[in-house]
């Protein structure tokens, strides 16, 4: 397990996020952290909307290498339909989901948009 080190730190093990304490004394005492449990269909969505918004985006061989991935075809499918709403942000290939230049100033809200 990767955790963060110190109040209020956080770790990912690939699964779950682990979020220490916030209080200082708590975390000192050794209180024991949070875990960020989330279906694991609405973690990979959000491991994607996170990587989504750098320069690189996605590549197919990324993308099948993360923990449980879902199928590429379906990530392909879901850049279409946000593609069609935010017309020239998204650059979509076989093997590659990424923002445009403009698309990277919208990630919020094209992020929302895979969910």
């Amino acid at each position: 397990m990767l955790r963060g080190f110190g109040p209020s730190a956080a770790g990912f093990d690939g699964v779950d996020r682990i979020i220490e304490t916030s209080s200082l004394d708590s975390w000192l005492a050794g209180c024991a952290p949070e875990r960020d449990i989330v279906e694991k269909n609405v973690r990979l969505t959000e491991i994607f909307a996170v990587n989504l918004r750098t320069v690189a985006g996605w590549s197919r061989a990324q993308w099948e290498s993360v923990p449980y991935a879902d199928e590429w075809e379906m990530r392909l499918s879901a850049a279409g339909k946000a593609a069609a709403l935010f017309p020239g942000c998204l650059c979509i290939s076989d093997d590659v989901i990424k923002l445009s230049g403009r698309g990277l100033l919208f990630w919020n809200e094209i992020a929302q948009e895979f969910f």
